[in-house]
């Protein structure tokens, strides 16, 4: 098992063409109900685990390429003399870019994580005994574990979790929210908890960190956060009756109305808030939610399959081919010559072993004929020759 510059060329390729036929698919409200919103999750989790090992097995079989990549092979592994006879090649160099620019990164989330950390710990505890009512409440009913804490925030318009091992809820001051509400944002942020919504942003988040410079992880993370949310209010919803829905629906609209502020010193891609921010993934979550109530059931198993079976089979190719740059076989080169009959022949000693003269000089002794076209002499007619 090794970590090569084609191991991890075809890795990005095939999880890049794999990422293409999801956002196809998320261009649609109606395509992302009849694959199903789990499916595309899962299949933005195959391209995760599979950038986690960008990997070339022993028993993978190599494709020649001949169009381009064997250039950029070929430039990546040119040296390029620097001083004194020394030399480096260009590979080396984007290496240690890349190495340096994830210790950057991580710096940087390590920095805010521990920041944010800090700061929601030192937010008031809100002890209503109404908050926790409702929690018990919506625990029980789910037989979920109990280990959540209420801190209230000035900064917070939207309520939002964080925390992966001991989770806090933060409540802004400014919002009046009654029972009711305050049923719809927890039960959504204790759906997230549970569902390990925010230990897959955190594994996205440190894959964001080791491919800083692929584009596609910055697409893949929004697209993500999209659906997490889409999917929460579906399971959320998914037993209530259409008065509850619509009722869910209203407070999702209000808190929309309010002007969203990503708390300081906190990175959006850190927590998970009843209100992301963004007006396209509000309008989707408005549009999943009424069009559950008027078609609840679009979901299209063939498609599902097609695109879940496309996306395993894009997953394991990686694992059994692996891109290599294809070269032509070097020129001829002017000290070499070609052994044939007109310039070589064998002198048979006649115990087994030939004599091999190449334009009349002796070139070696050989064992076994390898070219039945060149002459064999025998001893004594050599040396009559001669």
């Amino acid at each position: 098992m090794d970590l090569t510059f084609s191991s991890l060329f075809t890795t990005t390729f095939y999880s890049s063409v794999l990422f293409l036929c999801i956002f196809f698919m998320l261009k649609k409200a109606n395509r992302m109900r009849q694959v199903g919103v789990r499916t595309l999750i899962l299949c933005i989790l195959l391209i995760l685990l599979k950038l986690m090992f960008p990997y070339e097995f022993f028993f993978s079989k190599n494709i020649n390429l001949t169009l381009l990549y064997p250039k950029i092979y070929q430039f990546l592994h040119s040296p390029l003399e620097l001083f004194k006879n020394k030399t480096i090649q260009p590979f080396n160099i984007l290496c240690f870019i890349w190495g340096a620019g994830i210790v950057y990164n991580l710096m940087i989330f390590i920095i805010q994580y521990v920041r944010m950390s800090f700061y929601v710990k030192n937010l008031e505890l809100i002890r209503d005994q109404r908050l926790y009512d409702l929690l018990y409440s919506i625990i029980e009913k789910k037989r979920l574990h109990f280990h959540f804490r209420f801190v209230s925030s000035e900064t917070a318009v939207s309520p939002y979790i964080f925390g992966i091992f001991r989770p806090y809820i933060v409540l802004s001051d400014t919002m009046n929210l009654d029972s009711q509400n305050l049923y719809y944002i927890i039960s959504h942020e204790i759906a997230h908890y549970y569902n390990g919504d925010l230990l897959l942003k955190f594994i996205m988040s440190l894959l964001k960190i080791v491919y800083w410079w692929n584009p596609l992880l910055y697409l893949l993370q929004k697209q993500l956060n999209r659906l997490l949310e889409i999917n929460i209010d579906s399971i959320v919803t998914r037993n209530w009756s259409e008065n509850q829905k619509l009722n869910y629906l209203s407070c999702l609209i209000d808190s929309a109305k309010e002007k969203y502020i990503v708390p300081v010193p906190c990175k959006d891609e850190i927590i998970l808030s009843f209100q992301s921010g963004n007006p396209f993934t509000t309008s989707q979550r408005v549009t999943f939610l009424l069009e559950d109530l008027d078609t609840p059931n679009k979901f299209s198993l063939p498609r599902s399959a097609l695109l879940l079976f496309l996306s395993v089979f894009l997953f394991f190719i990686p694992v059994f081919t692996t891109f290599e740059a294809w070269h032509a076989a070097p020129q001829i080169k002017e000290d070499t010559f070609e052994i044939n009959s007109q310039n070589a022949f064998y002198i048979d000693n006649g115990n087994g072993t030939f004599d091999l003269y190449i334009n009349n000089s002796y070139f070696g002794s050989v064992t076994e004929i390898f070219n039945q076209a060149i002459p064999i002499i025998e001893r004594n007619t050599k040396n009559e020759i001669q």
